[in-house]
C-alpha cells in the first residue's frame, strides 16, 4: 500500500509500480489492482541499475508482447548473470521453479535452486532468496541441507508467510499432526490457498498429499470468513467429493466459473448433471454476447460447449465451436493472444482426429504438443488444463512416453492442484506401463491418500486404486 500510495503521488514514479508489481506476486488473493508493470514500464527511463534489469526480468525484451518461454528463461538467465543483482537472481530461480517444468525446461531443481543460492550469496538478508531453498533441497534428497535453509529463513525472515509456509509444511511431512499453534499463526487470508497446495501431489518435487491438514486449514478459512471458492472447489474435485464442490458454486456464475463446471464433469469426477447445466448456460451466453472480440470468457465458453459437445456425439456443435474459436479477433495491438483461441481449436480438432483414428493424428497432437508448452499467452490454467487433455489423447494413441511427458507439464503456483487427482492417477498407470513399477507405487500412494475419504459415488474407484497399489506393492516385495 505504501509503494501504490507513492505512485499515487507521482504517477511517473517507476520504482513505486515496480514494487507493488513485486509485491502482488506475494498477495494471491487479494493484490492490488492495477496493471503495475506496465506502468513501471512507460516510465522505464527513471530506473537504474538494477532495478532496470529487475524490470527486463520481469517483463522480457519484447514487451508488450510476450516471449516464448523457452526464450524467456534463457534470456533470464543471461541478464542474471550479468546484474549481479539478489532479486534479478532470485527472478530467474522463481520463474524457473514455477513455470520452467510446464516448459519442460531440463534440471529445473538444480538450476533455480542455484539461482536462489546465488541471490542468497549477494544478500544473504535478501529474506525471498530463501522462501524455496528448504523444499528444492528436500527435492534433491539432501535433508541436513534443507534443514539448514530453513534455520537461515528463521534468522532472516521468522514471521514471514513463506517461513510459516516452509515450517508448517516441514512438520506436515514428518508424519505428526501439525501443532495447533502453527496453525494459528498462518495468514488467515492464504488458508484456502495453503489447504489445496497440502494436497498437491508431486513426486518430482517430494510433495504428497496432506489430507486431513488440508480439511483442517480449510475448515478455518470458512470460520474465518476467507475461503476462496475456486480453491475450495479445487480442494474439493482433487478429494473426490463432487456435492461439496456444488455446495461452493456461485449462485450466479460466470463463463469461466460455468466451464469449471463442465471440465470437472469430464475430467475431474465432477457432478455430470451440473456440468451438463452449465454446457448449456454456456451455449446460452454466447447466443447473448454475440461478438467476434477475442477474450478470454469467450475462447472459454466456445470451448467447453464444443468439448461439452463432443462427449456427448454432438459433432456438427463441435465445428461451429471450431469455426467461432477460428473467427476470434484478438486486439490489434496485442496480436499474440490468438495463440489462447489457435489452442482451444486445435483441441477440439484433437479430439476428432483421435476419435476418428485419422492418419495425421500424431503430427496434429505434436503440432498442439508444441503450442501448449512454449507458445506466449497461454496462462497458467489454460496451459495446465490443456497439457492434461493432451496427456489424455497421447495415450489413447497408445504412446505412454509423451503421454507422461504432457501429464507433468504442469505449473507449480497456484495452479499446482489443478487436476492434481487426475494427473496422479494417469502418471500410475502410464509408469506402471513404461516398466516404472515403483515410480508407480509412489503415484498410486498419493492417489489413495488425496482420494481416501471419497464420497460414495466414488469409492468404487478408490478400492481400484487400493487394489492396483497392493498388486504392484506385492510385486516388488
Amino acid at each position: 500500500k505504501a509503494f501504490a500510495d507513492a505512485y499515487a503521488s507521482d504517477t511517473t514514479f517507476a520504482l513505486s509500480a515496480l514494487r507493488v508489481s513485486s509485491c502482488n506476486g506475494w498477495i494471491l488473493t487479494a493484490p492490488i489492482p492495477g496493471d503495475w508493470i506496465d506502468r513501471a514500464w512507460r516510465h522505464r527511463n527513471r530506473l537504474t541499475g538494477a532495478d532496470s534489469l529487475l524490470l527486463s526480468a520481469m517483463t522480457g525484451s519484447t514487451y508488450p508482447a510476450p516471449m516464448t518461454r523457452r526464450n524467456h528463461y534463457r534470456e533470464l538467465g543471461e541478464l542474471a548473470s550479468r546484474a549481479k543483482s539478489a532479486e534479478v537472481w532470485f527472478q530467474y530461480g522463481d520463474q524457473l521453479l514455477h513455470f520452467g517444468g510446464a516448459a519442460e525446461e531440463p534440471n529445473v531443481k538444480e538450476r533455480s535452486l542455484k539461482a536462489f543460492q546465488q541471490a542468497e550469496a549477494i544478500d544473504s538478508t535478501f529474506a525471498p532468496a530463501l522462501e524455496h531453498q528448504w523444499m528444492l533441497y528436500r527435492a534433491l534428497n539432501d535433508s541436513t541441507a534443507a534443514l539448514g535453509a530453513l534455520q537461515r529463513q528463521a534468522r532472516v525472515d521468522s514471521t514471514g508467510d513463506f517461513y510459516v509456509f516452509n515450517e508448517l509444511m516441514a512438520a506436515a511431512s514428518s508424519g505428526r499432526p501439525v501443532p495447533k499453534s502453527m496453525l494459528d499463526a498462518f495468514p488467515r487470508d492464504k488458508l484456502s490457498a495453503m489447504a489445496i497446495l497440502v494436497t498437491g501431489a508431486d513426486a518430482d518435487f517430494s510433495v504428497f498429499p496432506n489430507r486431513a491438514l488440508a480439511d483442517s486449514l480449510s475448515a478455518r478459512a470458512r470460520r474465518a470468513g476467507t475461503a476462496v471458492p475456486d480453491f475450495e472447489r479445487t480442494l474439493a474435485w482433487n478429494a473426490g467429493r463432487p456435492s461439496r464442490a456444488v455446495a461452493t458454486r456461485p449462485e450466479r456464475d460466470t463463463p469461466e466459473g460455468m466451464s469449471e463446471d463442465v471440465l470437472a464433469g469430464l475430467m475431474w469426477d465432477g457432478d455430470s448433471i451440473v456440468a451438463k447445466r452449465s454446457a448449456a448456460e454456456l451455449a446460452e451466453w454466447v447466443r447473448a454476447h454475440p461478438s467476434d472480440s477475442l477474450t478470454s470468457a469467450r475462447a472459454s465458453a466456445l470451448f467447453y460447449e464444443g468439448l461439452w459437445a463432443f462427449n456427448a456425439g454432438d459433432t456438427a456443435t463441435v465445428m461451429r465451436a471450431r469455426q467461432s474459436l477460428s473467427a476470434l479477433k484478438p486486439l490489434a495491438s496485442r496480436p499474440w493472444q490468438r495463440n489462447l483461441s489457435v489452442a482451444y481449436e486445435q483441441m477440439l480438432g484433437a479430439h476428432l482426429a483421435v476419435a476418428r483414428k485419422n492418419s495425421d493424428v500424431r503430427a496434429r497432437l505434436m503440432r498442439l504438443d508444441s503450442i501448449v508448452s512454449d507458445a506466449p499467452a497461454l496462462d497458467g490454467r489454460a496451459r495446465t488444463t490443456l497439457s492434461s487433455m493432451l496427456a489424455d489423447l497421447w495415450e489413447r494413441i497408445d504412446d505412454p512416453t509423451r503421454a507422461l511427458a504432457a501429464s507433468r507439464r504442469f505449473e507449480r503456483a497456484l495452479e499446482w492442484a489443478r487436476l492434481s487427482s487426475v494427473r496422479v492417477r494417469r502418471d500410475a498407470r502410464l509408469l506402471e506401463r513404461l516398466g516404472r513399477t515403483r515410480e508407480a507405487i509412489v503415484e498410486w500412494r498419493s492417489y489413495v491418500a488425496l482420494r481416501s475419504d471419497a464420497e460414495p459415488s466414488l469409492q468404487p474407484d478408490l478400492a481400484q486404486a487400493k487394489a492396483n497399489l497392493a498388486r504392484l506393492e506385492a510385486k516388488v516385495r
